[in-house]
């Protein structure tokens, strides 16, 4: 029975398109685990941490490095991309009618 990750999601459409030889959950996994990682306070917006512990995480299984790399920066180009909007309409916001909380 083959191990390759189901295309459920996009993640796991990415995963199995570079033919990772682990399963979905295993990647699905890896990455909650690596964007954890990310949000400690040691890099800017978490960027070299989440590629480092994806590789680090994948490889031991079987995983190519350069293809842990590219699914972990595919993922935050995509994370990227979905922040744009609301990047945008917060720079359209007139902060100076704005309440502060609390």
């Amino acid at each position: 029975m083959p191990t390759a990750p189901q295309p459920e999601s996009a993640l796991g459409i990415v995963a199995a398109s570079l033919d990772l030889p682990v399963s979905f959950l295993v990647v699905l996994g890896a990455s909650a685990l690596a964007i954890t990682a990310s949000v400690i306070l040691v890099s800017i917006a978490g960027r070299g941490v989440r590629e480092s512990m994806m590789v680090w995480l994948l490889t031991p299984l079987g995983v190519p490095a350069e293809s842990a790399l590219g699914l972990s920066i595919w993922f935050g180009l995509v994370s990227l991309r979905a922040a744009i909007p609301g990047g945008i309409l917060w720079l359209k916001t007139d902060h100076e009618n704005c309440v502060p909380a609390g």
